[in-house]
């Protein structure tokens, strides 16, 4: 999939779900639009990488694959921080 499609689909289903106005929607980028899903909403920090984004951008096939395999990566980096915790704790 590309950037503009995935932008395009997220900010479609940001209307559906009446999650942002649409003034904003309009005036965000695709990339900015694609970003809010990959940045913590509480603490800013952006959960992945550029290179890691694209790869999960380019193998999605529509906006629902694009959050769950980020959602999906998130899972196995917190499985891996939590192997290294255990293996501090040894």
């Amino acid at each position: 999939m590309k950037l503009k499609e995935l932008a395009k689909q997220l900010r479609d289903r940001q209307r559906k779900k009446g999650l942002v106005k649409e003034e904003i929607l309009n005036l965000v980028t695709d990339y900015d639009m694609v970003l809010s899903y990959v940045i913590c909403s509480d603490c800013g920090k952006r959960e992945i990488d550029d290179p890691t984004l694209a790869t999960i951008i380019r193998n999605s096939a529509n906006a629902e694959e694009f959050i769950e395999s980020f959602n999906s990566v998130m899972r196995a980096k917190m499985i891996l921080h939590k192997a290294e915790e255990m293996k501090c704790l040894n």
